[in-house]
């Protein structure tokens, strides 16, 4: 090929580019490197010649490679410096728009989509009058734009600014030159919102429409073996990569989702043919989970729980904290989901403990995922410094796996992933725990199981319900649960608690325990319970069920924890060493409204009671004396105000004192960064717990932050709760500490509380998580 074609084929790469991989005005060797998506070369190379130069279009070049290489924390400087490069200078307002949609794009893989939506609705500047050439760009990136913002209000489930948005999209004028360019980026985005909104009639449609794909491949693939600089040919594999893997899900996704299950299974098995398609994460467990549903319907369980195993396998290996597809397809599928059809298919198939593993492993990785954005964890141990470095490596290797640099070895990064967990595990296992998904065979998980406990865990999903038993020996049996209107059910039942007056509790109470525990009375042989509840059921006082003559209360003694596997990172011995009681009393909150007088009572009664304790009301109950003392004693005692976040757990608060070095809002992130090492925290304060039901497993509460800051137990309150019968039942507790366990201490104190405060509201709301010795 003479030196006139391949210039002339470059030019032709350069406006293709321009259309679908925003690369504008390239040199050659930008141009070689960006096809071929070696973003890793490209941003060395971007980085040496930005020594020289502040040209926008450099900074726009080293930008693109740190968004595809998902290096966040050097993309949005790199965005701050190309605006302000921008500002300075003349350059053709192509370029006016990237910093905002690149912004916006990494927003949205984040998860941050307020801050996502901000950064899309800016507007770019573009003159009034532009050439064919511009006229084409400036339409795909409106086109862009709109695809961009209908994703991210389906993300934010805003399905009404979704449906407009694309409704704009839908009636956009195509431009007369770069006609086909547009309207494939058009149909494009309109198949992704329209699959977004479950609309996959109009998805399809859209996926095949005569000059879709086939006009891309018509116009690509001459260009997979042109020469543009040296001997290299055309990325072809970035090409098949990103612009065919994720239309082809498209297309077969809507195909199924029709009823069209031949053809989809056609097209599923294609694609896992694929090699590109390991490449994306999302896409590759979301077309393996889709292929074990085709061979559920086809009543092949065996071969479905293989594509879901697999599917799993996939998602454990994710970053739970970036989404690097959603910008492709527009959606996103629930994890859980898999985890609840694998679950099902065992169960059908009387595999219980495959089941109990698989529940376990569903709620790890729901833990996981909420806690993704803490990186302040306490280190335990005492190589603190060897467990940074495994931490900080498998950060790295994380990033790395949804890297989009062709480049990167992904079967050696994923080698090197595991590694990495492996090697955090067996040093800090709770920490592995928090970072990645941890499970443990049954036989193990039953062996810290008392002789004179049993293990009771329940797990639902939309219809599904399941409740599984294990005993000491390793024994497990399980039931299937009727969920109809539980969530309903709970809700009621939780404001009819709430109100002393009601009368209307004993109804649901009975009909709870009927639903719940009547299933599997005859395998319960013992009087000791530990529970793990899930969802709704969080919210539930398992204390107060009745079978229409006692309350579980009068005939178990409960604790409840967030997963069996927490079971193994609580403390089972008293920590002999430490003594007296870390008392915070009615904080100072700045509102008179705010003053809990009774709490100040309870505090001063429960510091008279326990010798060497520390008592600190108003003013002096703050954090920063949390931060200094609490690591010194056996007990700390919270009477205060709290308050729980449903949507964003993590931003569940216990209320202290602002100072100088803190707002006084103790967050559950907050508490990850903590080293406490107590025997027992008491949360007696108004709405520590679960303050009322929300969709979802909220695993991640008050009580979870202070096991992994090292508390042994925790008691919390379940709603608000009385100011004077609280103080009333902490008083009895802890005069029966001495002489009983924690969890029993807490059954006789709440069982005289009820002799004095007959209704449940005054009583019931406590709970003991973790280790009870």
């Amino acid at each position: 090929m003479t030196r006139k074609m391949r210039l002339g084929f470059y030019c032709l790469l350069v406006i293709i580019c321009s259309a679908f991989l925003g690369c504008y005005a390239m040199g050659p060797k930008n141009a070689d490197m960006y096809s071929r998506g070696q973003f890793t070369d490209l941003a060395k190379y971007q980085e040496e010649r930005l020594k020289t130069t502040s040209n926008p279009v450099e900074w726009y070049y080293l930008c693109e490679s740190y968004s595809n290489l998902k290096q966040y924390n050097k993309l949005f400087q790199c965005l701050d410096n190309l605006e302000n490069s921008i500002r300075s200078s003349s350059i053709d307002y192509v370029y006016s728009m990237n910093p905002y949609m690149l912004r916006a794009l990494a927003y949205t893989e984040l998860g941050e989509y307020d801050k996502a939506l901000t950064e899309a609705r800016k507007d770019f500047k573009q003159p009034a009058q532009v050439g064919a050439d511009g006229q084409m760009v400036k339409s795909i990136n409106q086109v862009k734009k709109l695809s961009l913002l209908t994703t991210i209000y389906i993300l934010k489930n805003d399905r009404e600014r979704a449906a407009a948005t694309l409704k704009t999209l839908e009636t956009f004028d195509l431009p007369v030159y770069g006609w086909g360019r547009v309207r494939f980026e058009k149909r494009n985005g309109l198949a992704k919102g329209y699959m977004g909104l479950g609309d996959y009639n109009k998805a399809l449609s859209n996926l095949q429409e005569e000059g879709g794909m086939a006009a891309l491949n018509a116009v690509l693939s001459p260009l997979a073996n042109i020469v543009l600089s040296g001997n290299q040919p055309f990325a072809e594999e970035r090409y098949d990569s990103y612009l065919q893997v994720p239309r082809l899900f498209m297309l077969n996704k809507a195909l199924f989702e029709t009823g069209q299950l031949e053809k989809a299974k056609e097209g599923y098995e294609e694609l896992l043919k694929k090699a590109q398609i390991s490449s994306n994460g999302e896409i590759y467990w979301m077309t393996l989970y889709d292929r074990g549903r085709i061979a559920e319907k086809e009543g092949n369980l065996k071969e479905a729980a293989g594509f879901y195993q697999k599917a799993i396998e996939v998602i454990e290996q994710q970053r739970s904290t970036i989404n690097t597809e959603v910008n492709k397809i527009g959606f996103v599928t629930n994890k859980q989901d898999v985890y609840h059809r694998l679950i099902r298919v065992f169960y059908n198939q009387n595999e219980f403990g495959r089941a109990f593993e698989y529940v376990e492993r569903s709620k790890s990785r729901a833990l996981v995922d909420l806690l993704a954005s803490v990186k302040d964890f306490a280190i335990k141990g005492d190589n603190e410094k060897d467990i940074k470095i495994d931490l900080a490596l498998n950060e790295e290797n994380e990033i790395n796996s949804v890297s989009q640099d062709v480049t990167v070895d992904k079967a050696k990064t994923r080698s090197s992933l595991v590694k990495s967990n492996q090697d955090l595990r067996a040093k800090a296992p709770e920490l592995a725990s928090l970072v990645s998904v941890t499970s443990y065979p049954i036989q193990e998980l039953s062996k810290l199981i008392p002789p004179d406990e049993m293990l009771i865990e329940y797990y639902y999903h939309r219809e599904d319900m399941y409740v599984f038993v294990l005993s000491r020996k390793g024994m497990i049996q399980a039931a299937k649960i009727d969920n109809n209107n539980l969530e309903a059910d709970i809700r009621k039942f939780r404001r009819d608690l709430e109100s002393p007056r009601s009368s209307n509790s004993s109804v649901l109470s009975q009909k709870l325990y009927k639903t719940l525990f009547e299933p599997i009375n005859k395998y319960i042989t013992v009087s000791k319970l530990t529970i793990i509840p899930h969802g709704a059921l969080h919210y539930l006082p398992v204390n107060i069920l009745s079978d229409g003559n006692k309350y579980i209360i009068d005939r178990f003694s409960i604790r409840v924890m967030p997963s069996a596997s927490a079971i193994k990172y609580i403390g089972d011995k008293k920590s002999d060493r430490k003594t007296g009681a870390l008392i915070f009393g009615n904080p100072d909150l700045g509102n008179p409204s705010d003053d809990l007088v009774y709490a100040e009572k309870e505090a001063k009664n429960i510091s008279s009671i326990i010798p060497a304790s520390k008592l600190l009301v108003r003013k002096e109950a703050t954090e920063t004396a949390l931060r200094s003392f609490g690591g010194s004693y056996k007990y700390i005692h919270f009477a205060t105000h709290g308050q729980f976040n449903p949507i964003s757990p993590l931003n569940s608060a216990l209320l202290l004192s602002p100072d100088t070095r803190s707002n006084g809002i103790l967050t559950v992130g907050k508490l990850y960064s903590l080293r406490l090492d107590s025997d027992l925290v008491t949360l007696s304060a108004c709405e520590t717990g679960l303050s009322r039901t929300a969709s979802g497993d909220d695993l991640v509460g008050l009580t979870r932050g202070f096991l992994y800051a090292g508390c042994k137990g925790i008691i919390a309150s379940l709603w608000r709760v009385d100011d004077e019968a609280t103080a009333y039942l902490m008083v009895r507790f802890y005069k029966e500490l001495d002489k009983n366990n924690k969890r029993e201490a807490l059954r006789i104190a709440q069982l005289d509380a009820k002799k004095k405060y007959n209704h449940p509201f005054y009583w019931a709301s406590f709970q003991i998580t973790g280790n009870d010795n």
